[in-house]
């Protein structure tokens, strides 16, 4: 009587991996489409997902607490659009850090205005939308 066995295959992993990679790099190309401008005349790009919960992400190499505002008002230098440069290298780290580093990756969100790495490395910030905060 033949007994079933289970063949562990190099071949399948490679086509796991290719997937794999295949995934990330449609999504990182996505992120920066969408992230690389602004609309409505409003600075920083967003994704469907950022768009309906009302943030944008901007560049930021400066950001300065405003005197006798709350704590989470800054302002945000230059806070201008990313362009594709700046915004496919956030959608690849961001897709890195996740990949690679996923259980370490909720540590990210303790750096100062709720910075990732991947922010910090790639100078940007996410911010409110302006018509959000009138609502407020």
């Amino acid at each position: 009587m033949a007994a079933d066995l289970n063949i562990y295959c190099p071949g399948n992993l490679i086509s796991y991996i290719s997937i794999f990679v295949l995934f990330v790099e449609r999504s990182m190309s996505l992120q920066a489409f969408w992230l690389q401008r602004g609309t409505d005349g409003h600075a920083g790009g967003a994704t469907p997902g950022k768009l309906v919960m009302g943030i944008r992400v901007v560049l930021c190499t400066k950001v300065t607490h405003i005197e006798g505002r709350p704590v989470d008002v800054v302002t945000v230098y230059p806070g201008t659009d990313l362009g594709f440069g700046w915004a496919f290298a956030r959608a690849f780290a961001k897709s890195m850090i996740l990949a690679l580093l996923f259980p370490v990756c909720f540590v990210l969100f303790f750096f100062r205005h709720n910075r990732t790495g991947y922010d910090i490395m790639c100078r940007t910030i996410v911010v409110e939308n302006p018509q959000r905060q009138q609502n407020r």
